[in-house]
Formats: structure tokens, C-alpha cells, sequence
């Protein structure tokens, strides 16, 4: 049995990653599995995460990809953890005002000034320290992939992670599954 090609999320909160997973799950079918990693999801491959990364599990499947989420909140995970890793990132503006909407929605007590103060000066620090582990000095083992690429280009952002997995791209079939977004999104 051969390990499935590994690929790392290392993405910021807000980037993209949900709509990437569904995309490279459309994509590969049964041969891709999915770890969420932060707490269980209908997606995740495995019913129990043995959080760490990378994956302990992925190399006993018989998958052919295997993706991990983190958002590298404690920025400990290892820059060559995976055979490839996606860094999503955003404008430091929309990823700030998005992640803080998300925040109140979930703690709605929050929404006042002082705290979207507190908030953003986290997130600022937060966004430099990933960005100079994950974006600073990229590496052949990492793809930088910005949320509006991802979103303006889907067809190009994912063909070039297919090439890079080493999968032969099947352009028709990317194009059905990107039509099936724009379905799905109603746009």
C-alpha cells in the first residue's frame, strides 16, 4: 500500500479553507480523506483526531489524498510536516472584519468597541507571526494560495495543487466540479 500524498492546510481563519476542501473533496471522491482537526466534522475521515500534525492516521488508509486543516494558532506546527503545504491567507483587513463577525455571532455580548479592539491587536499579532513563519521564505513544500485567487481563479489555484499532488489533471472534470460550486453557492 502506498501513504496518500499529504497535504497541510496551514491556513488563516477566514482564508478559504472550507471552500477549498470542498472543492479538492468534489475533486479526488473517494480517494481523498479530511481531518478539520479542531473539533469533529461531518467531513473528517476518521471519527476520532489524534491532533497531531501531521496526521498519525492518514498513512494506514488507502487513500490517495489526505488533508489536514490547522490554523497554526500557536504557530508550533513544523513548516515540512506534509508533501505539501497550502498556506491560505487574506487581506488583513476582510480576514479581520470576517473573523470578528464570526466571533460576535458566536458571542454576541462581544460587539461593542473595547473588545474589537482587544480582538484586532491579537489578530494583528496573530497575522505578522504567520505570515513570516508560513509566507515570508516559501519553499517547493509550499503553495501560497490567497483567498481572493481562490475565489477569482478557482480553476487555475486548483489545477496547480492537483499538478503538485503529482494526480494528472483532469480538466473536465475540474470544470464540472467548479460548476457544481457555483450551484452550490448560488452564484
Amino acid at each position: 500500500m502506498t501513504k496518500p500524498f499529504l497535504i497541510g492546510g496551514a491556513s488563516m481563519p477566514r482564508s478559504g479553507h472550507h471552500f477549498l476542501h470542498r472543492i479538492l473533496s468534489n475533486y479526488f471522491g473517494d480517494e481523498f480523506g479530511y481531518c478539520s482537526y479542531y473539533s469533529p466534522w461531518a467531513q473528517d475521515f476518521f471519527s476520532e483526531c489524534c491532533k497531531n500534525v501531521p496526521c498519525s492516521k492518514y498513512k494506514d488508509t488507502s487513500l490517495s489524498v489526505f488533508f489536514q486543516k490547522s490554523h497554526d494558532f500557536h504557530l508550533t506546527d513544523r513548516v515540512d510536516s506534509a508533501d505539501l503545504n497550502i498556506v491560505q491567507i487574506r487581506e488583513p483587513i476582510a480576514r479581520l472584519f470576517s473573523n470578528f463577525q464570526l466571533h460576535v455571532n458566536t458571542n454576541p455580548k462581544r460587539d461593542d468597541l473595547t473588545h474589537f479592539r482587544q480582538f484586532a491587536l491579537k489578530e494583528y499579532y496573530y497575522y505578522v507571526a504567520f505570515w513570516h513563519k508560513w509566507v515570508v521564505n516559501p519553499s517547493d513544500q509550499r503553495m501560497i494560495l490567497s483567498y481572493d485567487a481562490l475565489n477569482s481563479q478557482p480553476f487555475e489555484a486548483i489545477a496547480s495543487i492537483v499538478r503538485a499532488t503529482g494526480f494528472d489533471l483532469n480538466e473536465k472534470h475540474l470544470l464540472d466540479v467548479l460548476a457544481q460550486q457555483e450551484n452550490h453557492s448560488g452564484g
